[in-house]
């Protein structure tokens, strides 16, 4: 595997450091925290839990113009509904989807090929146990459909190393053999590759590992 590129770090403890913008990891996070039972939300509940999602270090910016672009993202694709007029007549919405629908949506409502791509060699990952990048590249593959190339793979699985989730199996050969680390496989909603190499967990809703690397632009 090649070697992680040189960038500039910032140690994160003693530090906050703000992403200057929301991620639909985020903000879906805050949605589902207001929207308990199928409890409506407005705008302004859904910028508030945002703010309050515990993420180390790191402090989101979550503008009131983001989530309502996003939740708008969310009606397109049925998976919100408008619910409404408010007592102090601010718009309210509600899920109507099981929460376990694709949910991170580009402009036209759908599902975000990166995040597919995420997907796939997430559950890769769990179903092999141990592999090596090319192995993951064509366990991810969906043939006709999306090709996840070797490239992909491998940078996917260095920023996992690097939050701890992967490790190295295999002491000899040239191909490096991966597994998931004791205690790692959190859940099924595979883990997010944000600005600056943060890893974010929607299983555990908290970003879990502890370096930025300011130039880094996500996966």
């Amino acid at each position: 595997m090649r070697a992680a590129q040189s960038l500039a770090t910032v140690p994160a403890k003693g530090a906050t450091f703000a992403l200057s913008a929301a991620t639909p990891e985020i903000m879906w996070a805050a949605i589902l925290a207001v929207s308990e039972n199928g409890a409506p939300f407005s705008i302004a509940d859904a910028v508030q839990a945002a703010t309050a999602i515990p993420m180390g270090n790191v402090s989101c910016i979550v503008t009131a113009g983001a989530m309502d672009s996003y939740v708008h993202l969310l009606i397109q694709a049925r998976v919100a509904s408008y619910a409404g007029i408010g007592v102090d007549r601010t718009k309210l919405y509600t899920i109507i989807k099981p929460r376990h629908l694709p949910h991170f949506l580009d402009g036209a409502g759908n599902v975000c090929p990166r995040y597919q791509v995420m997907d796939l060699m997430w559950r890769a990952m769990k179903m092999l146990k141990s592999f090596n990048v090319r192995e993951l590249a064509l366990q991810s593959t969906l043939p006709g459909v999306l090709t996840v190339s070797e490239a992909i793979a491998e940078t996917y699985v260095s920023h996992l190393i690097e939050a701890g989730y992967l490790r190295r199996v295999n002491k000899y050969g040239t191909s490096p053999v991966y597994g998931l680390a004791p205690g790692m496989a959190t859940g099924p909603v595979p883990p997010r590759i944000m600005t600056g190499r943060l890893v974010y967990d929607p299983n555990r809703r908290s970003v879990v590992n502890d370096v930025i690397h300011v130039d880094e632009v996500p996966l």
